[in-house]
């Protein structure tokens, strides 16, 4: 089982993704289109940055900025499994939907 803090992470990244408020975690398949069309074309190295960039964010708002690498070891693994589920057509399992 994966731990609590990156499963609310990822679930995070997708809401501001597709501009839904963070505190709502909730996404329809409408959002996970949006994840789609912002990852569109760009290889793993690339998601991997812009969600490293991402998670810097959240992490600062959420005034955790001590944790900030810590989280941010979640940005490698976040990109592959989001890589992978839009190349498989897979992001409704990937994000709770």
């Amino acid at each position: 089982m994966e731990n609590i803090c990156s499963l609310v992470l990822l679930q995070s990244l997708g809401c501001l993704i597709s501009k839904k408020q963070l505190t709502d975690l909730t996404l329809t398949g409408t959002d996970t289109e949006e994840v789609r069309k912002y990852f569109s074309g760009d290889p793993a190295e690339t998601i991997e940055d812009k969600l490293q960039e991402m998670i810097g964010f959240i992490v600062q708002r959420a005034g955790m900025e001590p944790w900030k690498q810590y989280f941010q070891r979640e940005g490698k693994e976040f990109a592959v499994r989001i890589y992978n589920a839009i190349k498989y057509d897979a992001l409704d399992a990937l994000f709770y939907v």
